[in-house]
């Protein structure tokens, strides 16, 4: 007999199996059913199941994967293509539209270290104390919190993340984004896109929440 507790074992074993086939054959890009079948569950069972234990869909996950492969190919001094079909996407705009919509930048200007970017930030403060907000015209593309100790050094770490943009400080410019974040009365359905910098972990705990 299945018990609640034994169910939710079953569970965790069947997402943790799936976890570990996607992180081995994201270059691959297997679809949503063939990663269900993986599990032996229903296409519809397994999305909604996947979504539950992991806080992000299967295929935002796979897409994630895929990103930071791409992101430690071009840090590597690998060309476009390359790190476009090593990660297993057909075609370059794949990747071009991956990166803008995750990190806010193109693969080209990750790259490039910002090469003939232009970034804005400023610094405010919010409920958590003071941050940092760097931003592109695709959305922000920085975000650290900070005490006064360690000020100067997010920003020389921005530069240095950056070494080749043009970086402005523009408080006013940067202040709607914090707006949208903090302020609960921001009447918007506008997705923030951001880029993330961390270990692997703390990057997948981020994109889930």
């Amino acid at each position: 007999m299945e018990t609640a507790g034994n169910k939710e074992i079953i569970d965790y074993h069947r997402i943790e199996k799936a976890i570990r086939f996607i992180e081995e054959n994201f270059q691959n890009q297997p679809s949503l059913k063939e990663i269900a079948e993986h599990v032996a569950l229903s296409e519809f069972h397994f999305n909604r199941l996947f979504s539950k234990w992991a806080g992000i869909s299967p295929q935002r996950f796979m897409r994630f994967l895929t990103k930071e492969f791409a992101k430690e190919k071009l840090a590597e001094s690998t060309i476009l293509l390359e790190a476009t079909f090593e990660s297993g996407l057909s075609s370059s705009s794949r990747l071009h539209d991956l990166f803008v919509s995750y990190e806010a930048i193109t693969p080209a200007e990750f790259k490039a270290k910002g090469a003939v970017l232009t970034i804005h930030y400023g610094i405010h403060e919010t409920p958590f104390g003071e941050c940092l907000i760097a931003t592109t015209e695709r959305g922000i593309t920085d975000f650290r919190f900070f005490d006064d100790e360690s000020k100067e050094l997010i920003i020389n770490q921005l530069q240095q993340d950056f070494e080749k943009a043009n970086l402005i400080f523009d408080n006013k410019l940067s202040k709607p984004f914090i707006e949208q974040i903090f302020c609960e009365t921001t009447n918007t359905s506008e997705p923030i896109t951001l880029l993330m910098l961390g270990t692997n972990f703390q990057i997948k705990v981020w994109e889930a929440l």
